[in-house]
C-alpha cells in the first residue's frame, strides 16, 4: 500500500499481490468564541404585585464557532511508461496519475478500482445569553394597600378656562 506517495521516473514498474494507491487523510479542528456583556439600568415602575424602585441588568453573550474536518492529500505518479501488476487487483483512490507513454494496469484475476476522496467540514455555531437582573422594590402587602388607597380622584382636573 502506498499512501499519497510521489512518484517521478522515466520508468515506473510497481507490482505486488495486491497493489493499492491511498490519499493520505489530513484532519483539523479549529474553534473561536467571542463574548459580550452589556449594562442597562432599571428605573420606577409598578407591577400587578410590585413596585420596583430602581435595579440593574447585566447580559452576557457568548458565541463560539467550532469547525471540524478532513481533507485528503493526494498523491502524486509521473512517468513516461508506467506498468502496474496486481495479482488480486488493484486499487487506485486519491490520486493524480500522468504517463505520457505506455501505461500497462494488470489487475489478474480480480478488479481495478478507481476512486477520489470527497473532503469534509462540519461547521456548528452557539449563541449562549446568561442574564442576570437586581431590583431594589416592594412587593405584595405593601403594593395591596397602595392599590386600596386610590388616590387618583384627589388630582384636580385641569379646566379648558
Amino acid at each position: 500500500m502506498l499512501t499519497s506517495t510521489r512518484l517521478n521516473a522515466k520508468d515506473i514498474s510497481i507490482s505486488g499481490e495486491k497493489v493499492i494507491f491511498h490519499a493520505a487523510q489530513e484532519k483539523f479542528k479549529t474553534f473561536n468564541s467571542h463574548s459580550k456583556e452589556t449594562f442597562q439600568g432599571l428605573g420606577f415602575k409598578v407591577n400587578d404585585d410590585s413596585i420596583r424602585l430602581g435595579g440593574v441588568r447585566t447580559d452576557n453573550t457568548t458565541q463560539s464557532t467550532s469547525t471540524t474536518g478532513t481533507h485528503h492529500k493526494a498523491g502524486e505518479i509521473t512517468a513516461e511508461n508506467l506498468n502496474i501488476q496486481g495479482n488480486t487487483g488493484i486499487d487506485i483512490y486519491g490520486q493524480n496519475i500522468q504517463s505520457t507513454g505506455v501505461t500497462m494496469l494488470d489487475y489478474g484475476q480480480s478488479a481495478l478500482n478507481i476512486g477520489g476522496y470527497k473532503d469534509k467540514t462540519t461547521t456548528e455555531n452557539k449563541t449562549h445569553t446568561e442574564s442576570i437582573s437586581a431590583e431594589i422594590g416592594v412587593r405584595n402587602a405593601y403594593v395591596d394597600a397602595a392599590k386600596l388607597l386610590d388616590v387618583r380622584h384627589l388630582i384636580p382636573k385641569k379646566d379648558g378656562g
